[in-house]
Parts: structure tokens; C-alpha cells; sequence
């Protein structure tokens, strides 16, 4: 957990109940004998979603130590210093997923027995979805450990449904890694004649470099940054019947699919329907494949011949800052 430990008397001066005191500082000595009290505002400004965004949180304490922490996740894009009686919030990256991102914040001051503790979220706006590229879309970022690496889904997706693999080649291949689809295309393209044989692994390759057959957890994660929820809060329903928040968050992610060129929406089929279903790399069991419906959201492993799924390609890139 990441920790700052701040002295405001080395600056000769003391928070109090109301405020600084240039008059009558109070020791820090003092200081630590007086029961603890803290206050933070009750509305926290959002965080803008551009790198180097700040707002800024005013103190009032009568303590001469504050702790603060950032939960482990967010440390990387949540930047805290102190600038006299305030507590001053950076954005260290960009957002550039269609979702915000929220930071929890424990603010604790005074020390051993004689502290006031409270914990606050801070809130960057979302981005745009679609940085850094006019290939794809962004569906993920890196929050925890890195926020210049995302991934894109492809605006381009296969016309019509295609088989997973050629009608004498459905045994067990090896893909099977269910979080980076990279890694199972990297073991189809070292198979000979992978281009015939494992056509969805083929359309991924000849889109260029770079792009790959998602996994199954990078497909769950394309519907959820479609739908705008998680898939525990996905209403499980043909489109006609999702939430009207759902239908909104699926129009935007079309919306910037169909801005690239050749682009096309997620699901094309009648919204009465159960919808549009798509490959992943990740092999279940047998002769079956992971694959992730769009439409009324499900998850299964189909055979990999029998029946023809569309695909569409996801791409990893780092950002220059």
C-alpha cells in the first residue's frame, strides 16, 4: 500500500479546527495531546479523465500528521501529494475506457491511540473509448499496473459467420489460456498450415500485425465494455428487453465501431432475437471452443466445425506519453 507521511511543522505551522494559524501555532508536541478531529469535504470533485488532471481536496485537522493511502489497484493513475492544507489529486494516465475508474482513499490523522480516520472515493471521468488508434476501440486498460497499455476490439469483424476450424481438424490444439488470446494465437500460427486449418486464427493473422483471436475473458470483458455493466449486472434478455442505460451504452460502442473505417455494430441480428455470437481462442472441452454472445448476453463452448460464429480481432498497444 502506498503511504504519505506529512509534517506541516517543518513548515512552522499546524492545521486547526479552523484552519492555520500564523499567530499561534500550536506545538507539535501539543498537538498529539488533543483529541484527533479531521473533516473532509462531503462532495469530492471528479477527476478530469486526461493525464495530469487535478482537483483539489481542502483539510482541516488539529493534528501535525496526516496518512494517506491509495487502495493497491489504483496507484498507478492516482497520484496524491499535499500542498499546504490540502490534499491534491493527480491523474498519472489518461483514461481511455468507456467506463470511469474510482480510487479509494483513506485519509488518517494523528498517530498511535489519537487518530480520526475517513475514507473517500475519488472518481476520473471516462474517456472516449477509441484512443490511440483508428483501427479499434478501447475496451481495456491496464489500471493496476501500467495506464499506457490497452487493448482494442476491431471495428471489422467477419461478414458472416465462419467455422473455427476445418471439418478434420477439431481435436484439442493447445489454446486454452482463457485471459490473453496472444498467446493461444501465438500456439495456432506455430501449427503448419494453421491458415487452412483454424480459419478463425487466420482472419486474426491476415488483419496485420499485432491483432489476435481474443480469449474468453478478453470477449467477456468486450461485452461488458458494450453494455456498459458487469456481466453480474447485465439484464440477460433479448436487446428489445435490456435496460434503456444498456441500450445507450451499446448505441455509444457502436457508434464509435461504425466511425472506423468498414466498421459494423457489435450485433447486427433483430433486436427481437438472441443476437450475434463471436469466437474466442480459448478451447473448452473436447471439440468445443468458447464463444460469447452479444445480443442476450451467454457464454458456451460450441463445436468448432458444426457451427459458423463471427470473429472480430482485439490488438494490444502501449501509449506514448
Amino acid at each position: 500500500m502506498k503511504k504519505f507521511l506529512v509534517f506541516p511543522w517543518i513548515l512552522t505551522m499546524v492545521f486547526t479546527g479552523s484552519g492555520c494559524s500564523d499567530d499561534n501555532p500550536t506545538p507539535a508536541y501539543e498537538a498529539f495531546n488533543i483529541p484527533a478531529s479531521l473533516e473532509l469535504p462531503a462532495t469530492i470533485p471528479v477527476l478530469g479523465n486526461e493525464k495530469d488532471s487535478q482537483i483539489i481536496i481542502p483539510v482541516t485537522t488539529n493534528q501535525p500528521t496526516l496518512d494517506i493511502t491509495v487502495d493497491e489497484k489504483s496507484q498507478s493513475w492516482c497520484l496524491v501529494s499535499i500542498q499546504q492544507n490540502n490534499i491534491v489529486i493527480t491523474a498519472g494516465g489518461k483514461n481511455l475506457s468507456s467506463s470511469t475508474r474510482t480510487a479509494s482513499i483513506t485519509v488518517t490523522a494523528g498517530l498511535r491511540n489519537n487518530t480520526q480516520t475517513q475514507t473517500i472515493e475519488i472518481v476520473q471521468e471516462a474517456g472516449e473509448g477509441g484512443g490511440g488508434t483508428d483501427q479499434g476501440v478501447v475496451f481495456w486498460q491496464d489500471d493496476e499496473a501500467n495506464p499506457t497499455e490497452i487493448k482494442i476490439v476491431s471495428g471489422t469483424c467477419s461478414d458472416k459467420g465462419i467455422m473455427w476450424a476445418d471439418r478434420d481438424h477439431t481435436a484439442p490444439i493447445g489454446t486454452t489460456h482463457e485471459t490473453d488470446g496472444a498467446v493461444n494465437q501465438a500456439a495456432a500460427e506455430a501449427i503448419p498450415d494453421y491458415q487452412t486449418l483454424y480459419t478463425a486464427f487466420n482472419y486474426c493473422k491476415e488483419m496485420g500485425e499485432g491483432w489476435y483471436l481474443p480469449s474468453k475473458q478478453e470477449m467477456i470483458q468486450i461485452f461488458e465494455a458494450y453494455n456498459g455493466t458487469s456481466v453480474s449486472e447485465a439484464t440477460i434478455a433479448n436487446p428489445i428487453d435490456i435496460s434503456q442505460e444498456e441500450k445507450d451504452a451499446r448505441a455509444a460502442f457502436d457508434a464509435k465501431l461504425m466511425a472506423i473505417e468498414g466498421g459494423r455494430a457489435m450485433n447486427e441480428a433483430d433486436q427481437t432475437a438472441a443476437g450475434d455470437s463471436y469466437w474466442t481462442s480459448t478451447e473448452a472441452t473436447g471439440v468445443n471452443v468458447f464463444w460469447v454472445r452479444m445480443g442476450k448476453y451467454a457464454i458456451d463452448g460450441g463445436a468448432k466445425y458444426s457451427t459458423a460464429r463471427k470473429v472480430r480481432c482485439v490488438k494490444k498497444i502501449s501509449l506514448t506519453e
